[in-house]
């Protein structure tokens, strides 16, 4: 549809309209010492490749440090007390630069990792609201199990004037009220998770190995990491093949047949063309 992107239009829509994929529970594990050591190791390798493995080590040793300071400080982790007291005593006999790089190791770190976290939350939370727009709209679209989890890990089952669902029904009455804005994003949040369903039952996507080896393909890999409403139809056929496995198979079935028929119209519209 053409025009203005609805999402520019109005404040009213910003948490709908929030962009990013990973959730809470994702972004948390990535913060993990381990995750952030072998993430660090990972471009420690790049850089080494590169012809210079010194800087390569020194930024492993940096991570390192962040880490066993970070379980002291955030974890009070016994066995990591004594290597923090060594690392913080050499750091520290460096003077005002050793105290600096304790500084970007310990407030910083905990600064950033504290945004990730709330940004990630948020992007949970348009993520319901998104599932209740599809819902409001089509009932039934949305896996009820999928529903109802991602619904609980927000906390919207327990309250009925939830940021997620004062967000839906805002955009619906909106849209119901002609404003065109509103109408815009509510169908395109609309066509999105529909068209992830579709396309995760197509392919048969039923688990996060299948997701894994189905995004190998360049086009469903950028739709999947840009477009939030069709991230989360994966997602919900995903979760439903694990809870459903009947009703996933059932819907996997009719993706397939109406893939097939499409398939056959547009041959069929060829030949007629050529004839």
């Amino acid at each position: 549809m053409s025009g203005p992107d609805p999402c520019a239009s109005s404040h009213r829509r910003q948490l709908l309209c929030t962009e990013g994929t990973d959730g809470y529970r994702a972004v948390r594990r990535s913060q993990t010492p381990a995750e952030q050591i072998k993430s660090a190791l990972r471009h420690a390798s790049q850089i080494a490749s590169q012809g210079a493995l010194h800087v390569a080590q020194a930024a492993v040793e940096h991570v390192l440090l962040e880490k066993v300071v970070g379980a002291v400080v955030g974890r009070g982790a016994g066995t990591a007390a004594g290597h923090a007291a060594g690392a913080i005593s050499a750091y520290a006999a460096l003077g005002y630069e050793g105290t600096e790089i304790l500084y970007d190791a310990v407030i910083k770190r905990s600064m950033r990792e504290g945004r990730d976290l709330a940004a990630a939350l948020a992007r949970d939370n348009r993520d319901v609201a998104m599932l209740c727009v599809v819902h409001l709209i089509e009932p039934g679209a949305v896996p009820q199990a999928y529903f109802i989890a991602r619904a609980r890990e927000v906390g919207a089952d327990r309250y009925g004037a939830h940021v997620s669902t004062r967000a839906a029904t805002d955009l619906v009455a909106r849209a119901n009220k002609g404003e065109a804005d509103a109408a815009q994003l509510r169908d395109r949040i609309v066509r999105g998770f529909k068209d992830g369903l579709f396309e995760a039952h197509r392919r048969e996507i039923g688990s996060r190995d299948a997701l894994a080896d189905a995004l190998r393909d360049a086009s469903l890999r950028e739709r999947y990491q840009l477009d939030p409403a069709f991230h989360q139809g994966v997602q919900a056929a995903i979760a439903q093949a694990q809870a459903e496995p009947d009703a996933w198979r059932t819907a996997v079935d009719q993706a397939r047949k109406t893939a097939a028929d499409a398939d056959r119209l547009r041959e069929l519209a060829r030949t007629i063309s050529v004839a």
